[in-house]
């Protein structure tokens, strides 16, 4: 059954399809993705009765559904709210809904604690009571995952299984819902979670759907751009404080204040603090940061992990908002998250690779079908490397900053 308000090309036509109905004509619909957000959401207005329909609308909240764009399909989950607008002249409803992933954010994790296990095994574990299935874009080495650099097509996906790295012991907290925990866990292996918009959750890196076929280019299919850069996350030295095991109990390596030392690192990025070099002519004044590490980390861990907050906070100080008209390019894929294009702007000085990390495609009785994406640099996406082995000459060294030869270790 299907019933629509206005014509639209076939291949653009949204549609939501529910209880074995497909409903299609929308006033406004919103579709949003983001390689940070876990589940896509969506938000659609229709009128009370559909043309040429005798009955009201049958959505009801907690209903699962199919939202596609063509065929192309975009979210599979639930129908989250259903809410009446009602006046005079006019009578709306709107039905907002997320991937099933969405039930991810939501729900607490099992309170329960793993030793020893891969990490897609977990992964697979915390999301099977959801009807969540969990593919990868990554390959397992011995030491965990495999480095991968985007190509020009999508990487291939496959079915997880016990790959990642093995962690030493994880426990769920108290209330802790499964995004956070396993936001904390993918963290920790460097990896990116996504939906895969067909109900199930991806493992991937940034980059890793390949390249754009169309370039972003002021004056031919860009309609706006938004050029922003921030100082507010930026700092002149980073130090990042870590726990690294110093025992074992049956085997398995185990944190405690009394059998553990407590390595630290510290990189600087400003001629703010005596006896280093300036790296980022924006950063002058006095401004340090502490972070203690999420998980274990010797001394090496904890100059990659300073290395990689100040590099990944200055890519991520610059943020690019653009619109472009319509949701494909021109060979008629569509605009998607975690792929690079080209962009090219005289006007603020740009024409580089960058990332596309969010997108909400759009479509209204004014502007027609419209496709805002967030670009970002793609080192604002880059990872850590795998957690090292701690042994006993970086383990034994005293608390304090990283030193060498040189005296303290620079930003890049």
């Amino acid at each position: 059954m299907t019933e629509r308000l206005s014509p639209i090309d076939a291949k653009n036509v949204m549609s939501l399809e529910v209880g074995g109905k497909r409903y299609e004509g929308w006033k406004t619909q919103r579709i949003r993705h983001g390689i940070e957000q876990l589940a896509g959401t969506f938000s659609l207005d229709v009128t009370d009765i559909w043309p040429e329909q005798a009955t009201a609308w049958t959505i009801e909240p907690g209903a699962a559904c199919t939202l596609k764009i063509g065929t192309d399909v975009m979210i599979t989950g639930y129908v989250d709210v259903v809410r009446v607008n009602s006046s005079k002249t006019d009578h709306t409803i709107t039905i907002e809904g997320r991937d099933k992933a969405g039930d991810l954010v939501d729900c607490s994790a099992p309170a329960k604690e793993w030793t020893g296990l891969p990490f897609e095994h977990i992964a697979v574990e915390l999301c099977q009571p959801f009807g969540i299935t969990v593919e990868t874009q990554l390959e397992t080495g011995a030491g965990g995952y495999q480095a991968k650099k985007p190509g020009k097509g999508k990487a291939a996906a496959t079915k997880a299984g016990p790959g990642g790295g093995k962690l030493p012991r994880k426990a769920s907290n108290s209330g802790e819902t499964v995004h956070r925990l396993l936001e904390k866990l993918a963290k920790i292996q460097g990896v990116l979670l996504v939906s895969d918009r067909r109900g199930g959750l991806m493992i991937t890196r940034a980059g890793l759907n390949g390249r754009a076929t169309d370039m972003l280019v002021l004056g031919e299919n860009l309609l706006t751009i938004d050029y922003e850069r921030s100082f507010a996350n930026l700092f002149s030295e980073i130090t990042v404080k870590g726990q690294a095991h110093g025992a074992t109990t049956a085997g398995v390596s185990v944190l405690s204040g009394a059998a553990s030392v407590k390595p630290a690192a510290t990189v600087k990025r400003s001629s703010a603090a005596a006896g280093t070099t300036v790296t980022n002519a924006s950063i002058e004044r006095y401004r340090p940061l502490t972070i203690v590490a999420e998980d274990q980390a010797d001394a090496k861990r904890c100059q990659d992990r300073a290395e990689w907050e100040a590099g990944t906070r200055e890519a991520r100080s610059k943020r690019i908002s653009v619109t472009v008209q319509g949701w494909r390019q021109s060979d008629g894929t569509l605009w998607e998250i975690n792929t690079l294009t080209r962009m090219r702007c005289p006007w603020v000085r740009e024409d580089e690779d960058m990332l596309i990390s969010n997108i909400e495609y759009m479509i209204d009785m004014q502007g027609g079908t419209i496709c805002a994406m967030t670009l970002y640099s793609p080192k604002a996406f880059d990872v850590l490397k795998e957690i090292p082995k701690p042994n006993a000459s970086t383990t034994a060294s005293a608390p304090g900053r990283l030193s060498g030869a040189g005296g303290e270790r620079k930003g890049r």
